[in-house]
């Protein structure tokens, strides 16, 4: 599972907006 969500952190880190929105929702 962290595997998954670790490319999509890559993707969004690009963007540095869906980042956060993305660990929270991890959390």
């Amino acid at each position: 599972m962290f595997d998954a969500f670790t490319k999509v952190v890559a993707q969004a880190d690009a963007r540095g907006e869906f980042l956060n929105a993305g660990q929270i929702d991890a959390l």
